[in-house]
């Protein structure tokens, strides 16, 4: 009894590892999103598989527009195969709360509220911003590296 048990471990601890290493390959690579031939940064690239299921992988642009796509976790790629792009920016907005004492808070609370509404639209066009209307279209792995993203207005 203590055998079977033994050899039935064993052979679910190596199944086990073997299906870990069935997976599909995973793909991490380096791009650049430009528009007018500038880099543009702080921006959200997000890979959305283009069956419209599997694994999204994003990655934020540096202040040269360039970023390295990863799934979630940052060790790994993404897989192979079709994926629509969206790239988006918004505007950080910043300020100190209005002081709750100031007889003006809820007046000064709406005007901040506004400002933050008029700032947070994309900064991009807006055809970017949707994987339905998103003109981005890419295979995964990238045929040349890094992967370039011109924007157009």
């Amino acid at each position: 009894m203590i055998r079977y048990r033994t050899l039935m471990g064993t052979l679910f601890a190596a199944f086990s590892l073997t299906a870990i290493g069935c997976g599909p390959s995973l793909h991490k690579f380096d791009g650049i999103v430009t528009m007018d031939g500038k880099g543009v940064g702080g921006a959200t690239v997000v890979f959305v598989p283009a069956e419209g299921t599997g694994t999204i992988g994003s990655a934020m642009t540096t202040a040269e527009g360039t970023f390295s796509m990863a799934s979630s976790d940052p060790a790994v790629g993404i897989p192979a195969g079709p994926y629509k792009v969206t790239i988006t920016k918004s505007a950080i907005v910043s300020g100190d709360a209005p002081n709750a004492s100031d007889p003006n808070a809820m007046k000064n609370m709406q005007k901040m509220m506004q400002n933050i509404a008029k700032a947070s639209k994309d900064q991009l066009p807006a055809k970017y911003s949707n994987a339905t209307s998103t003109p981005l279209k890419v295979v995964v792995p990238p045929e040349s590296q890094p992967l370039k993203l011109e924007l157009t207005k």
